[in-house]
C-alpha cells in the first residue's frame, strides 16, 4: 500500500496541474476576448447615454477598459447633443464582469465627471416664466420622459456638474456649480431617488427627491413623492402623492420657510425681481395641484413675524400668477409690511431713493385678511377686516371695518403704478374716537383734548420717493369733537391786550367745550388751517392760518368772543366785544398779540 501511495498522488497532482494550466489559458483567452469586445462595451455605454438623454453621443477622448479590480470602462471628452447639449470631461462605467466577458456590457453604474450644460440648454432654463398651462404640460412631459429613460439605470452619479446660463453675463441667474448628485433606480418596480448637493445661484443646496413607484406613474396611477431642499435662502419640504394623467395631480403636505422673502425669490432664479422685502416668511399647509391650479388648505402663513391661518388658491397663467384666499390673524403687525414697500429714509440721501411698486405688475392678488389685533406704527387696531388686491400695476388696501381708539374706522389706500410718479391716494373715516388715546399715539403732549372725536381725511401724493412725497403730498382733514375739555391751555391769553408768548396761556387749567371743529389742508410742508372753532361756556374761539414745517413757524389770525355778560355803571347788562388776535413765531411758543376792541364802539 505504501508503494501505491505515490502513484495515487502523482495522477492527482497531474490533474491539479493540468487544471491550473486550463484556468490560465481560459483567463488569457478571456482577456483577449475582453480586448476584442472593448468596442462593444463602449458602444453599449454610448447607447445607454443616448437612451438616457435622447440625444446623439460622440466620443473625442481616449477609451480605457479594465477587468480587475473592477470591470470598468472609462471614456474621455464626451459630447451629448448638438448646439444646446452637454459636454462631459469623463464617463466612468462600472460593468458586470461576466456580462462584459460575454460581450453584453450593460452598465450597472455610470459616473459623469464634470458634466457641463451648454449655456442655452433648455433643460436648465428653470424660471417662473414657465408657469401656466403650457409650462405644466411641459413639466409633466419632462417628468414622464425622465422616468421612462432611467428605467433600469442602476446608479448614475454626477460629479462637479456645472451650468452657466447665457443670461448670467447680463446679470441674470448664475446657474449652478459643484453639482454632486446620485440618481438611483435599481429596477422597474424600485423607487427613483435623486440625492446630493450643488451650488445653486451662489448658495449651497442639499436636495433629496424620491418617487416611490415610477412604474405606477407611467401607468397613470398614483405614486408617493417626497422632496426636501435645504439652502440658506430657502427650506422646502413636500411629502405626498402624484399622478401623471392628463390633468396632472399632486397632493400632500408642503412646508416652505425663508429668512428673507426677497432673497428666496432672487435665489430661485429671478435676481431682477421687484418684490418688496417682506422679511422672514413661512408657509405650511396641505397642497392640492391640478393642472395649472393649486390650492393650499389648513394653511399657516407667517410673514414679518405675524401668522395667519386659512386657505389660499392660485392659478398659474402664462402672463402672471393669480393668487387669492382668506387669512385670519390673531395678531398682525402692519408696520414692517408698509416699510417694506416704502422704506423710511435713514439719512438725507435716502430721501431720493426710488419707491418701487412694480411688484403689482407681476402678480394678481385678491386676499381677504382679518385680525383680532393689528398694529400700524403707533396705532393699535382691533377686529380688523380688510381686502388686499394687486393687479395691473395697482396696489389697494381696503380696511372695511376696524376698532381704533375705542371707536370705529374705515380706510382705503391705493398705489397706482400706472400713473407717472406712482400716485398714492387714500381716504379714512373714524367715529367716536377717544381723543386722549389718539393724542397719546401721535405723541402730542403740549395740549390735551378729552372727549370723543370724528375724523375724515383724504390723501393724494406722488410716491416716486420720500422727497417727492414730502414736497407734494396733499391731505385734507376734518375733525369734530364734542363734550370734552382742553387741558394745558386757557383762552384768556387772547383776552388781554398787548403781546405775550403763547406759553403765558398754558398751565394746569382746563377749558370745557361743547364742540371743537377743525379743517386742515396739508400741501407739501405747508399746513393750512382753514378753520378752527372751539365753543365753550366761557366763549367761542375761532382761527385760521398756516404752519410752515420748513421754518417751524405758525401764523394765525383769530377772534375770541367771550360769552359772559357784564354789568355797566347804569346797572344794565352788556355783552363783551369780540377780541381779535394774531399768533406768529416759532412753534410751540409763538407770540400772541391781542387787538382789544374800542370801548366806545
Amino acid at each position: 500500500m505504501r508503494r501505491l501511495a505515490p502513484l495515487v498522488r502523482r495522477p492527482r497532482l497531474l490533474v491539479l496541474g493540468l487544471g491550473a494550466v486550463i484556468v490560465i489559458a481560459a483567463v488569457v483567452a478571456l482577456f483577449a476576448r475582453v480586448a476584442l469586445d472593448e468596442d462593444a462595451a463602449r458602444s453599449s455605454v454610448v447607447a445607454r447615454l443616448e437612451a438616457l438623454t435622447g440625444e446623439n453621443v460622440s466620443v473625442d477622448g481616449p477609451v480605457r477598459f479594465s477587468l480587475l479590480p473592477r470591470t470598468r470602462l472609462t471614456i474621455g471628452r464626451v459630447q451629448i447633443g448638438r448646439g444646446n447639449g452637454f459636454d462631459i470631461d469623463q464617463i466612468v462605467a462600472d460593468l458586470d464582469p461576466l456580462s462584459a466577458l460575454l460581450g453584453r456590457a450593460k452598465p450597472s453604474r455610470l459616473v459623469l465627471v464634470r458634466p457641463a450644460l451648454r449655456p442655452d440648454n433648455p433643460l436648465a432654463a428653470i424660471s417662473w416664466n414657465g408657469a401656466g398651462q403650457q409650462g405644466i404640460a411641459h413639466a409633466r412631459k419632462m417628468l414622464r420622459t425622465f422616468i421612462d429613460r432611467i428605467e433600469g439605470l442602476g446608479v448614475l452619479e454626477i460629479r462637479d456638474g456645472v451650468y452657466r446660463p447665457a443670461s448670467a453675463r447680463t446679470g441674470g441667474p448664475s446657474g449652478f456649480s459643484n453639482a454632486n448628485l446620485t440618481i438611483t433606480h435599481s429596477s422597474q418596480t424600485a423607487a427613483v431617488d435623486v440625492a446630493g448637493s450643488l451650488i445653486w445661484n451662489g448658495q449651497p443646496t442639499d436636495i433629496d427627491f424620491k418617487i416611490g413607484a415610477p412604474a405606477a406613474l407611467l401607468a397613470g396611477k398614483d405614486s408617493s413623492v417626497d422632496l426636501d431642499i435645504q439652502s440658506p435662502p430657502l427650506t422646502a419640504r413636500f411629502s405626498g402623492t402624484a399622478t401623471l394623467v392628463r390633468n396632472t395631480g399632486v397632493s400632500g403636505h408642503l412646508h416652505l420657510s425663508s429668512p428673507s422673502f426677497t432673497r428666496s425669490i432672487e435665489w430661485i432664479g429671478n435676481p431682477d425681481n421687484d418684490v418688496p422685502d417682506l422679511g422672514p416668511v413661512a408657509i405650511d399647509g396641505d397642497l392640492l395641484l391640478r393642472g395649472n391650479e393649486a390650492s393650499l388648505s389648513n394653511a399657516a402663513l407667517t410673514i414679518a413675524g405675524s401668522t395667519g391661518r386659512g386657505a389660499l388658491e392660485a392659478t398659474f397663467e402664462p402672463s402672471r400668477p393669480q393668487i387669492g384666499g382668506t387669512l385670519a390673524f390673531a395678531q398682525l403687525d402692519l408696520t414692517p409690511l408698509g416699510r417694506s414697500i416704502a422704506p423710511l429714509p435713514n439719512d438725507p440721501f435716502d430721501m431720493e431713493r426710488p419707491i418701487d411698486v412694480g411688484f403689482a405688475k407681476s402678480v394678481d392678488l385678491d386676499l381677504r385678511v382679518s385680525a383680532n389685533e393689528a398694529t400700524l406704527g403707533r396705532v393699535p387696531l382691533h377686529d380688523v377686516a380688510a381686502v388686499v388686491t394687486l393687479g395691473d400695476g395697482i396696489t389697494k388696501i381696503d380696511v372695511g371695518d376696524a376698532s381704533v381708539f375705542g371707536g370705529r374706522g374705515q380706510a382705503t389706500l391705493m398705489i397706482d403704478g400706472t400713473r407717472p410718479g406712482n400716485v398714492v391716494t387714500g381716504s379714512a373715516s373714524f367715529s367716536r374716537i377717544d381723543t386722549p388715546r389718539l393724542f397719546s399715539a401721535l405723541a402730542i403732549d403740549g395740549v390735551g383734548i378729552s372727549g370723543q372725536s370724528s375724523i375724515t381725511a383724504k390723501i393724494d401724493a406722488p410716491a416716486t420717493d420720500w422727497a417727492s412725497i414730502i414736497r407734494n403730498v396733499q391731505v385734507d382733514a376734518k375733525v369734530k369733537a364734542r363734550n370734552g375739555a382742553i387741558s394745558g391751555f386757557a383762552p384768556q391769553v387772547f383776552a388781554r391786550p398787548g403781546a405775550r408768548p403763547l406759553a403765558a396761556g398754558t398751565g394746569s387749567d382746563s377749558l370745557p367745550f361743547d364742540t371743537l371743529t377743525a379743517s386742515f389742508a396739508l400741501s407739501g410742508s405747508r399746513l393750512h388751517i382753514a378753520d378752527v372753532a372751539v365753543e365753550s361756556p366761557s366763549g367761542t374761539l375761532s382761527a385760521s392760518g398756516d404752519y410752515l414745517a420748513e421754518t417751524n413757524t405758525v401764523s394765525l389770525h383769530g377772534v375770541y368772543d367771550a360769552s359772559p355778560q357784564t354789568a355797566s355803571t347804569t346797572g344794565e347788562f352788556t355783552a363783551s366785544k369780540p377780541v381779535k388776535f394774531t399768533m406768529d413765531g416759532q412753534w410751540p411758543n409763538p407770540n400772541v398779540t391781542t387787538d382789544m376792541p374800542n370801548p366806545t364802539e
